[in-house]
């Protein structure tokens, strides 16, 4: 594994760690604050933003999420002509959000907040974000394939930060929609990093040769 990647990975699990410890062991102790944060978020609805934040969040409904990786891996291969790269797209995408995330999901089984303020319906559990994981896995081979395919440019980095944006907005927008707690979007977020650079660290391991674009 590559060592640098490989620590990154288990300083982006801590957060997550944190949380569900505190989740499974001590629910009052974060409960009471997401609720507060959920009434307040819900309270800035305007049809405006409901019908925005509707939109953002399809962005990582499963079909959305498959579609955006295929995309990628195609043109991870056009870009690179190598077949390595956009089978770790595939694979680490697959694994983290058909395997891993509902794993987690059924072991903490999480109730989600009270249907009178969701927006839309989900029928299984809370935590972590589902949504906030596959945005985190997607957005984040988006932004691998940027740094190693294109040189250091301003136009490099305002693509990275408009990914990166995509993954916050889609984060937010399930505390809005009255689907998830600010604690499920958070460690959904802090594990779909981990395994991100945990799969990135496996697979620069045995690819040293590809390095970011300089």
């Amino acid at each position: 594994m590559n060592k640098k990647y490989l620590n990154y990975s288990l300083l982006a699990l801590i957060p997550f760690l944190i949380i569900i410890s505190i989740v499974i062991f001590n629910m009052n102790a974060i409960q009471h604050l997401d609720n507060l944060i959920t009434l307040e978020i819900v309270s800035w609805r305007t049809p405006l933003l409901s019908s925005f934040f509707n939109a953002v969040t399809i962005l990582a409904n499963p079909m959305s999420v498959v579609s955006t990786v295929v995309i990628l891996a195609v043109i991870a291969y056009l870009l690179t002509k190598r077949i390595d790269l956009p089978l770790w797209i595939l694979i680490t995408n697959a694994i983290g959000s058909l395997a891993l995330n509902p794993l987690v999901k059924n072991i903490v089984q999480r109730s989600r907040p009270n249907e009178a303020i969701r927006m839309v319906q989900e029928s299984s559990y809370s935590f972590p974000s589902g949504h906030a994981f596959s945005s985190m896995v997607a957005f984040g081979c988006v932004i691998v394939l940027l740094i190693l395919s294109l040189k250091p440019s301003v136009f490099r980095r305002i693509l990275i930060v408009f990914a990166f944006l995509i993954v916050l907005f889609i984060g937010f927008s399930r505390i809005f929609l009255g689907v998830h707690y600010f604690s499920d979007v958070l460690a959904g977020f802090s594990f779909g990093l981990f395994w991100l650079l945990l799969s990135l660290s496996f697979f620069l391991a045995r690819r040293p040769e590809i390095k970011a674009k300089k």
